[in-house]
């Protein structure tokens, strides 16, 4: 499967460009301070429920366009693409697009840290 990609900035993970500048900035620390300075960019709205601006408003733009250039392309050449909500049939995996690396990379770099710094303790060290 070929295609031509509008923009090359999703499909490689560069920092400035995914980012917004405050998400960025919690990730320059080092050592213990990093879990303090990613949780100083969270909230908890409820209890368990985790927000923070991560994304730039610019790269979820072209993420957008990228997808619905996929999604036209698909359906021009009735190739099939897999749904994730098979309930409605709407959205792409993003895999299917050729981003497996940089979700890979996104989750080994970003997310595994924020998961580990704000759930690990809460999960499965208990008070003594």
């Amino acid at each position: 499967m070929h295609i031509n990609r509008i923009f090359r900035d999703p499909y490689t993970l560069n920092p400035k460009i995914f980012f917004q500048p405050t998400f960025l900035e919690a990730f320059r620390a080092k050592g213990k301070n990093l879990v303090t300075s990613i949780r100083s960019i969270m909230s908890e709205p409820v209890p368990g429920v985790y927000t923070f601006n991560m994304l730039n408003l610019n790269f979820c733009e072209k993420l957008i366009h990228e997808v619905k250039h996929f999604d036209a392309w698909a359906r021009n050449t009735d190739s099939s693409i897999l749904c994730p909500n098979t309930g409605n049939g709407y959205g792409i995996s993003l895999d299917d697009i050729g981003m497996k690396a940089t979700l890979d990379k996104l989750m080994e770099d970003y997310i595994s840290l924020i998961s580990r710094g704000n759930f690990y303790y809460k999960k499965f060290v208990s008070p003594v």
